[in-house]
């Protein structure tokens, strides 16, 4: 694993995105201690094309089986505009640290998938965990070369932390 780049939140503007990609099929992405500042992100992932880029918004599909608070329960979407790696269960996300890694491949070859997990929490006390794990598909003719992880809001604080992976 090669390390692309450690990319630190500030208040950003809803996204931290790596572009100019090129040389490896297969990503890491690393997310750490990610604050969103309202409860209501949900967090996703988009891929682009094109020196750009311009960021592909239709044909994903995501599944996410999600466990929080003893229950759990199970989300799968077809044809949509982002791979959805995390959702918002009876509570918020905002001031709660959100952590994911994220496996990315078939970048080059015509087929993205990712696949990972993501953990958060929520409430003011007792804390409430939330796990994720997801996987899903983009059939794109195109070689990938931008991933952008973003939120429908700020992104307060946190890194977020691109490998690429060499067979």
């Amino acid at each position: 694993m090669t390390l692309i780049s450690t990319l630190t939140a500030n208040n950003t503007a809803n996204n931290l995105s790596w572009t100019g990609l090129s040389g490896y099929d297969k990503y890491q992405l690393i997310i750490e201690n990610i604050i969103f500042a309202s409860g209501s992100n949900v967090p996703n992932i988009q891929v682009g094309t094109g020196v750009g880029p311009s960021y592909l918004t239709s044909g994903y599909s995501t599944e996410l089986l999600t466990v929080y608070g003893g229950t759990s329960g199970g989300n799968a979407q077809a044809n949509i505009s982002k791979f959805i790696i995390g959702q918002v269960v009876n509570g918020n996300l905002a001031g709660q640290p959100y952590n994911a890694f994220v496996n990315i491949t078939g970048i080059t070859s015509g087929t993205v998938a990712i696949n990972g997990q993501s953990m958060s929490a929520y409430g003011s006390g007792p804390l409430v965990f939330e796990g994720d794990t997801f996987t899903g598909s983009l059939v794109n003719t195109t070689t990938v070369t931008a991933i952008k992880f973003y939120a429908t809001g700020n992104i307060v604080s946190g890194t977020a932390s691109l490998y690429g992976i060499s067979s």
